[in-house]
């Protein structure tokens, strides 16, 4: 079994056949199409606590928006002291260092970093804090190959993918939210899922699409048919094997 993030960055020959436009289409995203909508947080000196500074950004928001945390501790001038401040980064620690990506962090965190968690968390409370109906971390069942996955935001039809790292969208990201797509049309308890948007609170940046256009953008076909490709590659044993000696 692997995770819906090592499908999209693996297996090379299957995503540019099934994508022929992929690497073209996210150029034009990133040089035409994301919107700014708050100003870029300032560069860490140590790029490998990033990935500690994003979970723990996000961790601190969904305790927020499902209310086990009060909104006002982003504007507490103590918020780093804060005893459920420290139970967020401690609850962060434990967890990423069950992993070999992203327990290379080093601590104790510059403040630089500590701001930036506290203005990621600020950035996705402000962008998506006031929608009805949110639902964080929205499951989507494995099937094949592909483990449980979780999404990051989904609400009133829109699946929200964050990425906060000091970058622009990639390719990689659009193939996430196409298995994410793939595994709830398939699901028995599918959601109503219409539209995405990728969203990255360290620089400020958004891009937005209806799942129609991007299928018709990215491989010119109907959601449908690229969905089939999708689950009939993570069902097929043979094809794993094939695509993972390469």
């Amino acid at each position: 079994m692997i995770s819906e993030l090592t499908f999209s960055r693996k297996f090379t020959s299957f995503w540019n056949q099934l994508l022929p436009n992929a690497n073209n289409f996210i150029r034009i995203i990133n040089g035409s199409l994301i919107e700014d909508v708050y100003p870029p947080l300032d560069d860490s000196a140590n790029r490998s606590n990033n990935v500690f500074v994003n979970e723990c950004a996000f961790n601190l928001y969904t305790a927020i928006q499902n209310d086990s945390l009060d909104r006002n501790i982003l504007s507490a001038h103590d918020i780093f002291h804060h005893a459920d401040f420290q139970a967020v980064f401690e609850k962060t620690k434990e967890y990423l260092q069950r992993f070999a990506y992203g327990s290379n962090f080093k601590l104790p965190l510059s403040m630089i970093e500590y701001n930036t968690i506290r203005e990621i968390a600020r950035n996705i409370l402000s962008r998506y804090g006031m929608e009805n109906q949110i639902e964080v971390s929205p499951q989507f069942d494995g099937c094949g190959v592909i483990n449980n996955s979780y999404g990051d935001i989904y609400y009133s039809n829109v699946l929200v993918e964050i990425k906060s790292g000091d970058r622009k969208f990639s390719v990689y990201d659009l193939r996430q939210v196409l298995i994410y797509f793939t595994l709830n049309f398939y699901s028995k308890n599918k959601r109503n899922i219409k539209r995405f948007e990728l969203f990255n609170p360290r620089m400020g940046i958004t891009y937005s699409d209806t799942i129609v256009n991007l299928c018709k953008e990215l491989a010119f076909i109907q959601p449908e048919e690229l969905y089939f490709e999708i689950m009939n590659s993570i069902t097929e044993e043979n094809f794993i094997v094939t695509e993972m000696q390469r």
